[in-house]
């Protein structure tokens, strides 16, 4: 069926409303996918916690791969609806290269929803049928453990460290916050390096597929450190997810979304230096970059403007 293609205008104004509105319950359908797909790679990671397996970590790069989809996906209908908006507002009356983009587009998307649901159906089988397993396997056992005093000699980290050439990103932290989470869980901490290896520590790896982590990171930020709803998690995480210049260890060092947007106000500028909430160190392995790729140069300029070289 072909936009416009009507002798009655009412009724092809009825057409593209209903279209926006089934593009739309689409957009709905994909955000709950991408809550399902985090609250999945959330238990995924507690599972790798737990033990080394290669489906373990192959599920996760499936789920991470649908995330991917998705967010692509609600950027995709959110531009199609946009132009449907448009040609009603102009109540075009003939087929132009502007109708017949948007007809490809709505007639992909729907056909895409329909493949991208079923491979996300059977992510989600599979993790069920592992997280089962992994269940029926687990014994649990709770040693009674003495509790430590609180006589542990911690500094205060004011310093994001993030290392290639460690393998790890390192997130600023206060003497009382490490002491706290070991006063208040001694049976899972022995010692105040405990807390900051495994609270305040994180493997580079974890941050491999930026743009993925990008929106975790900020959707974590807004649901549960700052409490609002999961549609705004994936509203601020759809907007992270092109920032390109945006190093995701960033987003999970920030405490607040207001020390991401002062962040994000300096980064824009291009005036990182600005940035006093809590300094940033890379560690990077050095890399040869050929030409005068003016994008190459601005990451490199954003970077090392507050990274300390180390020999």
């Amino acid at each position: 069926m072909i936009l416009y293609n009507h002798t009655n205008e009412e009724s092809a104004k009825d057409e593209l409303q209903d279209r926006m509105t089934e593009l739309k319950g689409i957009r709905r359908s994909y955000s709950n996918r991408i809550e399902l797909c985090i609250k999945c790679m959330d238990s995924i990671n507690q599972l790798r916690a737990k033990e080394d397996n290669i489906k373990i970590d192959t599920l996760y790069d499936k789920t991470q791969e649908s995330l991917a989809t998705f967010l692509k996906q609600i950027s995709l209908i959110d531009n199609t609806v946009n132009q449907l908006e448009n040609l009603q507002q102009n109540q075009a009356a003939s087929l132009d290269e502007t109708t017949k983009e948007c007809q490809q587009s709505y007639e992909k998307i729907k056909k895409d929803y329909i493949n991208n649901s079923i491979y996300n159906e059977s992510i989600m089988i599979d993790f069920v049928r592992l997280q089962s397993h992994f269940q029926q396997e687990e014994t649990v056992t709770e040693a009674s453990i003495e509790p430590l005093p609180i006589s542990e000699k911690v500094e205060t980290n004011g310093t994001l460290f993030i290392s290639e050439v460690k393998g790890k990103v390192i997130m600023p932290y206060t003497k009382e916050e490490v002491l706290t989470i070991l006063k208040e869980h001694p049976q899972e901490y022995l010692n105040a390096q405990e807390v900051v290896d495994k609270v305040f520590t994180r493997d580079f790896s974890s941050y491999h597929h930026q743009a993925i982590s990008r929106f975790k990171e900020a959707y974590d930020l807004v649901t549960k450190r700052e409490k609002y709803s999961k549609t705004d998690g994936i509203n601020l995480g759809i907007e992270m997810f092109g920032k390109r210049l945006l190093h995701p260890a960033i987003i999970t060092a920030c405490r607040t979304l207001d020390e991401l947007d002062v962040y994000i106000d300096c980064l824009e500028k291009n005036e990182v230096d600005d940035f006093k909430i809590f300094d940033i160190e890379y560690e990077l392995t050095p890399t040869l970059v050929k030409g005068s790729n003016s994008l190459w140069k601005e990451f490199f300029s954003g970077i090392f403007s507050k990274t300390k070289q180390k020999d």
